[in-house]
């Protein structure tokens, strides 16, 4: 044991310095403040699917997302003047089963004079109020008679928008003129009836050329909405010809965006002679 000598010396103090290092007091590290995030504006669960569009309109894809959500239904964070005597309204939007969202809405001629060849613009806004997306949509109508109204839709893809930053929608009219009244006339609708059968909205009737001149591309549109004037959804349909007092059937079906709510309809023909 006396041979060991100075040995045990640099042992203990190797052994205090290592002590000495691992005592660093970690109490004093700095540390970073929570980051507030922004709040998340989804409002409501449904069930709904979404209808495909006929002749002359955009195609909407089936929506198989057993829960869409309703995305706002209030006035839009920033708004946008439309010229007179046109009033957009501001749409509800739906986030889909891909991610992206549909915005349905509608817009009303208070004037004295038909309105035609309308179109709109869309922006979606994110929560802290910067720009996501910006939309340019047609009309399903060609014409807005006198104090009548037509619906819009706006589809987002997915990879235009990010639904968990969904702040707000404004809309505005870009363009619009006046419309030949000719293009309204002579079409009636006959025994119309609209019903909710295995949650489709179903709409069947005739229509009626009652002028004296043949007209050709006859476009029907159904708009249905909620208690609200809300548009839950539209469906248009063309036919090809009716002549001078025929009559045609239509049957036209509507799956509206929001089940379990009470609903109507509203029906637009138009032709061009």
């Amino acid at each position: 044991m006396a041979n060991w000598g100075w040995r045990p010396c640099v042992l203990f103090v190797f052994i205090s310095v290592l002590i000495t290092g691992c005592g660093e007091d970690i109490h004093n590290r700095p540390t970073s403040s929570p980051t507030d995030l922004p709040p998340i504006t989804l409002i409501v669960r449904t069930p709904v699917k979404i209808p495909p569009t006929d002749i002359g309109l955009p195609i909407i894809t089936h929506n198989t997302h057993p829960s869409p959500l309703l995305l706002t239904s209030s006035p839009p964070r920033h708004s946008a003047p439309t010229p007179s005597p046109l009033h957009v309204s501001t749409p509800v939007c739906y986030a889909q089963a891909d991610d992206s969202m549909l915005c349905l809405g509608s817009v009303s001629n208070t004037g004295d004079q038909a309105v035609g060849l309308i179109v709109l613009q869309v922006v979606v806004y994110m929560d802290d109020g910067q720009q996501m997306a910006v939309k340019r949509v047609t009309l399903p109508q060609t014409v807005i008679a006198p104090d009548s109204s037509a619906p819009y839709r706006a589809l987002f893809s997915r990879a235009s928008v990010e639904i968990d930053r969904f702040g707000g929608v404004a809309v505005s009219v870009l363009s619009a003129e006046p419309a030949d009244a000719a293009l309204l006339a002579d079409l009636t609708f006959e025994d119309v009836r609209g019903e909710i059968s295995d949650g489709l909205y179903r709409v069947t009737g005739a229509i009626r050329n009652t002028g004296a001149d043949d007209l050709d591309a006859v476009r029907v549109v159904v708009t249905v909405y909620d208690e609200g004037r809300r548009v839950m959804g539209f469906r248009a349909i063309e036919i090809p010809h009716v002549a001078p007092d025929e009559a045609r059937i239509i049957a036209l079906n509507v799956m509206p965006q929001v089940g379990g709510v009470n609903l109507s309809h509203s029906l637009h023909a138009e032709a061009v002679r």
